[in-house]
């Protein structure tokens, strides 16, 4: 089946910097992102080096945010009504 998108040019752009970053064509990512939405990637079964690219290009998807304080995280802060 062959599906024509018409996408405004700054969803292209993004799309063939992912695609890039994997090393495959773009029908290739975008084969992987429709397989993945229907469940039929993780039947797959995909070896150990795609899971660890995948999981890289997700954690580089997310912004980069300052670490949190040590009160933050502290178990009081946490659990204020047990301390």
């Amino acid at each position: 089946m062959n599906v024509t998108l018409s996408l405004n040019p700054e969803v292209e752009r993004g799309l063939i910097v992912r695609a890039r970053a994997r090393g495959v064509s773009l029908d290739d990512y975008l084969q992987e992102l429709v397989e993945k939405d229907v469940g039929l990637a993780a039947a797959k079964g995909n070896s150990g080096e795609e899971k660890a690219r995948a999981f890289v290009e997700w954690a580089k998807s997310h912004r980069d945010t300052p670490p949190l304080s040590d009160e933050a995280i502290s178990r009081a802060s946490m659990n204020p009504d047990r301390w």
